[in-house]
């Protein structure tokens, strides 16, 4: 039932002539279409999938800045946009996500920030659940998921730039940490270096006490008095971000 729904709306984030907009619904799509594909080996999407990749893709070839956040988050896209190229066997698009990466965060001498200076909202509206350390480290990842340098890069520089348990945000708390334990987890899995496990169980006690006061469904930040499927869908990708 969910899938179809997910499925059924995908022609409605493929604006017909503006291609560089919806770039966040594209890889969103590209991701979960890929994932359809690959569970339910049915390729009746694969329309969809291509249109929103190659226009994810051919944003990515031009993009200048990295400095765009949430909805203009160039690492998210990349990694999705790297997760479907492994899924779907495209090469074009990995190897738009694998330059992309490489010019930013293999060749830069320092390509995370302290925890101090994430980037952070400061309100009063708008949103802060993702952690550019988390995304550009997923990013390396999706790209790069068997290679010696993503697993050099991961211990070396991602992980002294983590926090070391739940970090207090003033919006979107909960997703944000959640974005960090999903790259925690998956690290882990790559380089096997405990001191990730450790981290992403600290950050992911915190979410369960929060959940389990919820119903287990999550809010944006403690005290936020909506459940939020997207905050709790963040919860449980870090969830899963420890399977192999």
């Amino acid at each position: 039932m969910g899938w179809e729904y997910i499925t059924a709306n995908f022609p409605r984030f493929i604006p017909p002539s503006k291609e560089d907009e919806g770039l966040y619904d594209y890889a969103w799509l590209t991701l979960s279409g890929s994932m359809y594909e690959k569970v339910f080996a049915d390729k009746s999407y694969r329309k969809w999938i291509e249109i929103a990749g190659d226009r994810l893709a051919c944003y990515m070839s031009s993009i200048r800045s990295v400095r765009g956040r949430e909805y203009y988050d160039p690492w998210r896209m990349v990694v999705c946009l790297a997760s479907a190229a492994q899924s779907l066997e495209h090469l074009e698009w990995l190897e738009v996500a694998q330059k992309f990466v490489q010019q930013k965060v293999i060749e830069e001498q320092t390509p995370f920030s302290s925890v101090e200076k994430e980037p952070r909202h400061k309100g009063p509206g708008g949103h802060d659940f993702f952690s550019s350390n988390a995304n550009k480290a997923l990013a390396l990842l999706s790209c790069f998921p068997s290679q010696t340098v993503a697993t050099e890069i991961a211990v070396n520089k991602f992980l002294p730039a983590t926090p070391k348990s739940f970090l207090k945000r003033h919006a979107d708390e909960n997703a944000w940490n959640a974005n960090v334990a999903t790259a925690l987890g998956k690290s882990y899995l790559l380089t096997g270096e405990e001191e990730f496990l450790c981290r992403y169980f600290s950050i992911m006690d915190e979410l369960k006490k929060r959940a389990s006061q919820n119903s287990f469904a999550l809010g944006r930040c403690d005290g936020y008095p909506v459940k939020e499927s997207w905050v709790t869908c963040f919860f449980a990708y870090a969830y899963a971000s420890v399977i192999a």
